[in-house]
C-alpha cells in the first residue's frame, strides 16, 4: 500500500533505523497495518508483540482462560522488554503499555508512535474486527472501551513521541510518521544487543 521512497523514507536518519520505532495505542485502532508498513518504508524489521506471543504461546485467549490474565500480562512484559531492538519496528498490543517496565524501556531505547483513538472509533472498529479482542469478549463494547481510555491514554501520552492524531487519515499515516521520525532526537539506547530479539 505504501512506498517508503515515495514519502521519502530515505532521509531518515540512521540514528533512527539504530533504534527501536515502537507504536502504541488501543485496541483495534490499526496498529498492525501501519507497523508492517512502516518498517517497509523504512527497511526496517518488524515485530508484531500480540503475534510473537501466539507463536510462542499459543492463542491468547485461550492462554488467559487457562492460565489466568496475571501470567498472560507478565508473560507479555517479558516478550515486549526482550523485543525492544535496534532496527526494529515494534507494535504493542493495547495493554502492554500498562506495565511500567515497558514504559521506563521505551522512554529510554524508542522512539514512540501513538496512533491515538477516541471511544466512538475503539467501539465501531472493536464491533467491526474480523477477530475478537480477547479484553473485550463477553463485555460491554461501550462501557469497556470508556474504562480502558480513562487507564491508557495517560499512558500513551506518557511515552509518545509522536502522535498520529484522530484527524490524520490512514493513507497519511506513513508520510506524517516518516516527517516526525526525521527531527527526532531520543537517548541514546541502552538495549543489550545480546538480549532475545522477537521471534
Amino acid at each position: 500500500m505504501f512506498r517508503g521512497a515515495k514519502y521519502g523514507s530515505d532521509s531518515v536518519s540512521d540514528e533512527i533505523r539504530n533504534r527501536c520505532v515502537a507504536i502504541v495505542g488501543m485496541n483495534a485502532t490499526g496498529k498492525s497495518n501501519f507497523g508492517r508498513a512502516l518498517a517497509s518504508a523504512l527497511h526496517m524489521k518488524r515485530c508484531d508483540i500480540d503475534a510473537a506471543f501466539v507463536r510462542q504461546y499459543g492463542a491468547i485467549q485461550a492462554f488467559i482462560e487457562k492460565e489466568g490474565n496475571e501470567k498472560y500480562r507478565k508473560y507479555e512484559e517479558e516478550l515486549v522488554l526482550r523485543s525492544i531492538q535496534p532496527g526494529y519496528v515494534l507494535v504493542l498490543s493495547g495493554g502492554a503499555i500498562e506495565s511500567e517496565a515497558v514504559r521506563k524501556s521505551l522512554a529510554k531505547n524508542a522512539a514512540v508512535i501513538w496512533i491515538r483513538a477516541g471511544k466512538k472509533r475503539v467501539m465501531r472498529n472493536i464491533s467491526n474486527a474480523k477477530r475478537e479482542r480477547h479484553e473485550f469478549v463477553g463485555k460491554d463494547v461501550r462501557k469497556t472501551a470508556e474504562d480502558l481510555l480513562a487507564i491508557r491514554d495517560p499512558l500513551y501520552r506518557e511515552v509518545a513521541d509522536i502522535t498520529l492524531a484522530e484527524r490524520v487519515r490512514y493513507s497519511q499515516y506513513i508520510p506524517v510518521a516518516i516527517r516526525e521520525l526525521r527531527t527526532f532526537h531520543g537517548h541514546e539506547p541502552s538495549v543489550s544487543e545480546s538480549q532475545n530479539k522477537c521471534s
